[in-house]
């Protein structure tokens, strides 16, 4: 059974720290998504063409083939985000199905980017203690999660 290593632990606090930007960035693909969707039906108002200029490229030019190129691209981003976001909800279930107070301590100290000072006062500890803590936790949700995979 491969160990736990310092940099996994620092991984998984990073990841942590990102998961509403994942998010957000995952809200955003999905609205793109749906503009590239809605363009390749074909949907158009009966507005007045452009204006066409003679050294452009063709404005009649069927775009079918990028649509659904950069339909693919962003199918490709959102699984990159959804996987990160499984690994992050997947640990912090593990911290949860231990303990709901060391639970509350990541997602205070990680996800919501408390302050040491802020934390230590919250959860009644030194401010010296809380990086200390973050890895005790989060070095036994991995271990845990592993365990499980060995089984």
């Amino acid at each position: 059974m491969k160990e736990v290593t310092k940099e996994d632990v620092q991984f998984i606090i990073k990841e942590l720290r990102f998961l509403d930007y994942y998010n957000k960035c995952k809200d955003d693909i999905n609205e793109q998504l749906y503009v590239v969707a809605y363009k390749l039906q074909g949907v158009s108002s009966t507005a007045i063409k452009k204006v066409v200029l003679e050294n452009a490229r063709n404005p009649y030019q069927n775009n079918k083939i990028e649509l659904l190129e950069q339909e693919g691209e962003l199918m490709k981003e959102r699984n990159r985000y959804d996987e990160a976001i499984n690994l992050i909800q997947k640990v912090l279930e593990t911290i949860r199905e231990t303990s709901e107070s060391d639970y509350q301590f990541i997602y205070d100290a990680c996800v919501l980017r408390m302050t040491d000072y802020k934390i230590s006062q919250i959860h009644y500890c030194h401010k010296n203690s809380v990086w200390d803590r973050k890895v005790r936790i989060i070095k036994k949700a991995l271990k845990k999660q592993k365990s499980r995979k060995n089984v």
